[in-house]
This record gives C-alpha cells, sequence and structure tokens, in this order.
C-alpha cells in the first residue's frame, strides 16, 4: 500500500494505517508541512454481457473513477470530510476483469466521535445536545441536496470524525448513497449494530426513515457512551428495543430530548420523526427549554460547560469588540465579571453582543416575576450582509444594503440561520433566538428603566415607525440605543423570540396553525406597537417585509 501511495504523492510520508473499511484503507501520510490522511479503494470489474472485453472493461474502470468525483462534487461542503485530491493507480485490463487502486488524498481528522464520547464520558448536557444539532444538520444538508436525495447507509460513530476545527463530518464516503441509485441488493454497505430493523430483517433500501433511526442510535450513544442492551447482539437488540423502549439512565438529559430519541429509535419507520427538518425543529425547542430551566437550576446550571467544545483547550482567547478593544473570552467558562453593556464580536459574521447581567424582569403587562440568568444579545438585528454571507441568499424586500436589516425571514429560516451560525463554531458559543422574556428584558435595559420604549419615552428618539420611516427599513443604528447601548430594539422590523404565542391556533381556513412571538413593532406600524411590551404574533414559517430578528448568545 506504501508503494501505491509513493506513486501518486512522492512527498508523502507514510505514517501509520488509521483504518479499515468495507471500500478501502485509510493511512496517516504528512509533508513536511501538514498532515493527510490517504484512502486506498481498490476499482475492481468482472467481465459480462454489458462488458464483453478488455476494452469495454477499461473504460468502466475510468468511468468509475470520474463517478466517485462527481459524487463527491455533489455533497462536498459542510458535514462532509474535505478532499483534495483523487489519483486513479496501478490499472490493470485482463481479459475477464480489469482492476485500479483509487487514490483519495483527504483531511485528516485526529479523532472520531466513538473515542471523544469514550475519553471524556460523561459528556457534559449542553456538548450532548451541541453533538446532535451538528449531527442532525449536516445529514439534512445531505438529504437537501439540489437534484439528489443522500442518505447516510452506515451512521456510526466511528465514522463520524471531528476536524481540528471541532466540526463533525461524515468520514466514511462509501455510507453515502444516492437515492435513486438503490436498491436491496446493491445498498449492502452498513454495519449491523447501527442499522434499522428494517433494512436488517426486511432487506429494504436504506431511506432517510432508516438514517433517523441511525441518527437515534448515535445520539443515545452520545448521552450513554453506550448502545441501548449493549449485552445483546445485534438481532437481540431490535426485539428489545421494539417491545421495551429504550431506556436513558442518565438524570440531566430533557425529558422532551428522551422522547425525540425514542421516537427516532420506532420500530415502525411510520412512527419516527419524518426527516431532519422535523428533527432539528424539535431540538430547537429542546435546546431553548434547556437552557430556560437550566437558568433556574443551579444544580444543572453547574453541571453545564459553558465551551462545549469537544476538543477544545483551556486558554485565553481575545476578541474584538466593536470599539476595537479587546474583549476576554475564557474558553471554559462564562465572563465571570462581565459588566453591563461589555461588548463582545462574533468571530465568523462579526456579529457586535452586549451583554445583559442577571435580574428581575416585571414581564409585560401581566405584571409577571421572571428571575434572568445573565446572556448577551446582539447589538443590531441581524442584517442583510450578515444573512447572505451565512445563507448566500438575501430574502430581504427593501434589498438596499449590507448594513439593513434582513426581513422577510420566517422563524423556521431564521432557526435554520441560528443552527448554522452554531454549527459554525461546533458548539464553542451556543446562539439562539431571545426568549421573550430576554427580549423585553434587553429592551428595558435590564430594568433600568421605566421607558415604553428601549432607551426612551419619545418613540421618535428610538424607533422606526410609520411616521418617521418613509414606509421603508432603514439602516441599523441610526437611532439611539437603550440604557446597554442595543439599537432598533423598538420599531425598523419586529423581532422573532423562541416562544409560542399559542401552542397552536387556527388560521383563516380553520386548519391548526402554530404561531411563534415577535417583539417591537416596525416601520410600518403606529408608536403604539413598538411599545417594550406589546406582543405580535405570526405563523412559523411566514416571513414578511416588517418582520427580522436578532439572537442571543446564552454561553
Amino acid at each position: 500500500m506504501k508503494n501505491i501511495i509513493h506513486k501518486c504523492l512522492p512527498t508523502y510520508k507514510v505514517g501509520e494505517k488509521l483504518g479499515q473499511g468495507i471500500y478501502g484503507s485509510v493511512y496517516r501520510v504528512n509533508d513536511g508541512l501538514k498532515e493527510r490522511a490517504v484512502k486506498i479503494v481498490p476499482l475492481i470489474v468482472e467481465r459480462s454481457v454489458d462488458l464483453p472485453g478488455p476494452q469495454a472493461l477499461d473504460s468502466k474502470v475510468s468511468m468509475d473513477f470520474l463517478a466517485v468525483q462527481d459524487y463527491y462534487g455533489k455533497i462536498k461542503g459542510d458535514g462532509v470530510v474535505e478532499i483534495y485530491d483523487f489519483h486513479l493507480v496501478n490499472k490493470r485490463v485482463a481479459r475477464d476483469h480489469a482492476a485500479a487502486e483509487l487514490v483519495i488524498l483527504m483531511e485528516y481528522c485526529q479523532d472520531n466521535l466513538n473515542s471523544a464520547v469514550v475519553d471524556n464520558f460523561p459528556l457534559e448536557p449542553s456538548i450532548c445536545i451541541s453533538c446532535m444539532f451538528q449531527l442532525a444538520s449536516l445529514i439534512r444538508r445531505l438529504v437537501r441536496i439540489p437534484g439528489d436525495v443522500f442518505v447516510i447507509s452506515d451512521l456510526k460513530p466511528t465514522n463520524i470524525l471531528i476536524t481540528t476545527a471541532g466540526d463533525l463530518v461524515i468520514g466514511d464516503l462509501g455510507g453515502l448513497k444516492r437515492i435513486s441509485s438503490l436498491s436491496a441488493t446493491i445498498a449492502a454497505q452498513f454495519s449491523p449494530s447501527w442499522t434499522a430493523p428494517e433494512i436488517m430483517l426486511r432487506g429494504d433500501a436504506p431511506s432517510i426513515l432508516s438514517t433517523v433511526y441511525a441518527f437515534g442510535l448515535v445520539s443515545f450513544f452520545i448521552w450513554e457512551g453506550k448502545q441501548p442492551y449493549p449485552e445483546a447482539d445485534f438481532l437481540s437488540r431490535i426485539s428489545l428495543i421494539r417491545d421495551g423502549g429504550v431506556k436513558l439512565s442518565r438524570q440531566d438529559i430533557p425529558s422532551e430530548l428522551r422522547a425525540l430519541i425514542s421516537r427516532c429509535l420506532a420500530f415502525n419507520p411510520k412512527d419516527r420523526p419524518r426527516d431532519f427538518d422535523d428533527i432539528l425543529n424539535r431540538l430547537s425547542e429542546i435546546k431553548s427549554q434547556f437552557l430556560r430551566n437550566a437558568s433556574g437550576n443551579k444544580g444543572i446550571l453547574n453541571q453545564v460547560k459553558q465551551e462545549p467544545r469537544i476538543n477544545d483547550h483551556n486558554h485565553l482567547n481575545y476578541s474584538q469588540g466593536s470599539d476595537n478593544e479587546s474583549v476576554p473570552y475564557y474558553a471554559n467558562e462564562r465572563l465571570k465579571n462581565a459588566k453591563p453593556g461589555d461588548q463582545w464580536r462574533e468571530p465568523f459574521l462579526a456579529i457586535e453582543f452586549v451583554w445583559v447581567p442577571s435580574g428581575i424582569l416585571i414581564f409585560g403587562d401581566s405584571r409577571e416575576t421572571i428571575e434572568l440568568d445573565g446572556f448577551w444579545i446582539s447589538k443590531y438585528p441581524v442584517t442583510q450582509g450578515q444573512w447572505k454571507k451565512m445563507m448566500n441568499t438575501n430574502p430581504a424586500h427593501f434589498a438596499k444594503g449590507d448594513n439593513y436589516p434582513v426581513e422577510r425571514i420566517s422563524w423556521n429560516e431564521a432557526q435554520s440561520f441560528v443552527n448554522n451560525l452554531n454549527n459554525k463554531h461546533s458548539g464553542r458559543y451556543v446562539f439562539a433566538l431571545p426568549q421573550e422574556a430576554q427580549w423585553e428584558f434587553a429592551a428595558s435595559g435590564a430594568n433600568n428603566s421605566a421607558n415604553d420604549y428601549s432607551g426612551s419615552n419619545e418613540p421618535d428618539e428610538v424607533a422606526w415607525h410609520r411616521f418617521n420611516s418613509d414606509l421603508s427599513t432603514q439602516p441599523v443604528g441610526r437611532k439611539k440605543p437603550n440604557e446597554l447601548g442595543v439599537y432598533d430594539l423598538c420599531g425598523n422590523v419586529m423581532e422573532w423570540c423562541e416562544d409560542f404565542f399559542n401552542t397552536y391556533d387556527y388560521n383563516s381556513s380553520g386548519s391548526k396553525e402554530i404561531y411563534r412571538v415577535s417583539k417591537g413593532g416596525s416601520w410600518r406600524q403606529d408608536p403604539s406597537s413598538c411599545r417594550i411590551t406589546h406582543r405580535h404574533k405570526a405563523a412559523a414559517g411566514l416571513g414578511y417585509s416588517d418582520l427580522g430578528f436578532r439572537i442571543v448568545r446564552n454561553s
């Protein structure tokens, strides 16, 4: 194998063997400047009616080589191990077969999810939730590739690699399959212990629902460090899960998450979440509920690492605030000495955040008392420039410039933005839409103000509304900030919150629809609708030209 690598990669020294799979071997290589991994895959084509002679066999090997490159071109991106080059070497053509070796130069990942869980068990709850988010997000990206639907037929912790940046990626490309190419006979690459019952018992082809089942098994492993019923063989395990469900022993697992994992592991595929959009929507709600409960339960909060990054080093980082002063952030804990109005800049999109201290909120017109832990809130609404950099689109009706707030964003789309941002940081920071109580507490200047509007009792000072906006959005940050230094909380665009307005409501056709809270009023509304305590509702799947969002960082 080393001779094969040297033929196409002569500058690399071959190190230890990293693994052996159904479709090839993987080695660690180094050229003195960088480390890479090399996978060697035998390509063998046998003579048949369609391939009757040496010329046809030779051509088929070359076509298979090109097909692998085309295949990776479709799936490459976030969540898939990076490939740097492909080589075809040692082609041999005989009367009855042709063979060659496919050599793939790829990203070297020092660790995989299996080792990370076992070596660091038990992982903190925030890390477990982050891992599930990343994994569900990368699978969703693959199954939504335009023109093709891919599934992962061999999803298991050893095939989920951890990059040097801390991202989870699928490392075994042979386990990715295009649904249109699947049949019960060709979809044979799977590991029985991590495979859905319909594949093992009936020989069904892999599907999105079988991937949901494997996701449930991997999620169970993330929390428990083992599979359900570890003493059983894979066939007995299927029966035990079917008859008795799964039992998660850890007491720090949110109950809603227990239910989600159990649903993923339903014996009947129809009883599982229908797709990974469904899973991510549930995880968004679970994450928000978990953070809210943790803030009111010190027993849980003390167990949560504030920097949930699997391979992080405990060192002191510095990020630049908007005033170019260095703001320290410790890699393993929240800023304990943060003061009201302190600033921090998110490194990928340069979103500026302001610290909101812990305190007591007299909530809304109901005057309910709520205790809140401190959190970071974005200084401005998310802008069109930030949205474009993250999502590669600009849905705004008023597409006037990067410094204008993005709008026409549904609640679901805002969640996609948040999920993508969380994935960019590999769980190092946990971003979310603000809870309604968080939004209102920040808008009130952490209750240092009795103003009707955020920063003033005069709406013209702090808000763009229907009488001063020229019936359009305006660039962020042009009005006066509130006491903490946060802008545009009232007016300009309404802002999505995490919360349900009511759990369900009925739309004009009489069908049930999910509505979410938005706050702050907008450019087209009267000043009275821009008051801090005013609540708006909107269907979670719809976007409007006066509806945007900002985000919070909870850890």
